[in-house]
């Protein structure tokens, strides 16, 4: 009897060492399938984050593009209001000149300013227009007219300046 109590117990621990390699094998099988799981799920995230941030940097990038395009059609249009501003000032003693330069700066003060002029460079604008009829008029002198017309250019290095500034913010 003592022999298969020997036999009993030595088949219990047969029987207890295959219970725990299986539990071994049951464990390294969850963390294996656990392990393959959360690296899915982190290569998933950071597929996700990486789609995310692209999106993001490619609408600052395009906002930056707009801004960028905005400020060059500014300083294009602010650079031909000034060449007709100078020539204005320069050819205000002849007539014809003077006329068809005004012609060009309300073609100006129309069109293009209306669709990149800041608030400051719109009030300055009329006042100038104003100034040019006064001195056709001979309402104004010259020194109004020529006064008017820095303080417009001054007005609009300010607005280009202030709008670079933002170029970038």
């Amino acid at each position: 009897m003592r022999s298969d109590n020997k036999r009993i117990g030595g088949n219990r621990r047969i029987i207890m060492q295959g219970r725990n390699k299986i539990n071994n094998n049951n464990w390294s099988v969850y963390v294996d399938n656990v392990s393959k799981i959360l690296t899915a799920l982190i290569a998933a995230g950071g597929f996700v984050w990486g789609i995310i941030a692209f999106q993001y940097e490619q609408r600052t990038n395009e906002t930056l593009e707009f801004r960028r395009k905005l400020w060059e059609k500014r300083l294009e249009t602010y650079n031909k209001l000034s060449d007709v501003i100078g020539e204005l000032i320069i050819k205000r003693s002849d007539q014809q000149a003077f006329d068809s330069l005004q012609n060009r700066f309300e073609f100006l003060y129309y069109s293009a300013m209306v669709v990149v002029e800041d608030s400051l460079v719109e009030q300055k604008m009329v006042s100038f227009l104003t100034a040019i009829n006064d001195f056709k008029l001979r309402r104004k002198s010259e020194i109004h007219l020529k006064t008017k017309a820095l303080q417009l250019m001054r007005d609009i290095s300010t607005s280009l300046k202030k709008k670079q500034d933002l170029l970038y913010d």
